[in-house]
């Protein structure tokens, strides 16, 4: 091995991994490939920003190619709707309505994310 770069994984300012590269080129890599790496070490992030951990642990360990076939399971799914909300949000100022919809998906998501829920 001549050159060597690593990057952490990290989520919620703790470290759960690193990402290395390695070669044997005896090129020395430079800081548009720490770069590099750095971006695909943060795509782990943005998967855990939108699933549950557990979701995205389980797509990260199989690659994503085996899942991509489709996978049968028993699921539940909830819709929700705010009731009049088109009428109502007519009736608002912008910022109420941004303010009134973050307390409500706040207010959601903590149950779903609760039961190892995904939200779409």
């Amino acid at each position: 091995m001549q050159s060597l770069i690593c990057a952490p994984l990290r989520a919620k300012q703790r470290t759960s991994g690193v990402i290395t590269l390695a070669n044997s080129t005896g090129e020395p890599y430079s800081s548009v490939h720490l770069k590099l790496l750095d971006t695909i070490a943060m795509q782990r992030q943005t998967l855990k920003r939108y699933l549950p951990p557990r979701v995205a642990d389980l797509i990260l360990a199989s690659g994503g190619s085996s899942l991509m076939q489709g996978v049968l399971q028993r699921i539940t799914v909830l819709y929700a709707d705010i009731r009049e909300f088109t009428s109502m949000s007519e009736k608002m100022e912008a910022r109420d309505i941004v303010q009134m919809l973050n307390e409500f998906f706040t207010a959601m998501s903590a149950v779903i994310f609760r039961c190892s829920g995904t939200l779409d």
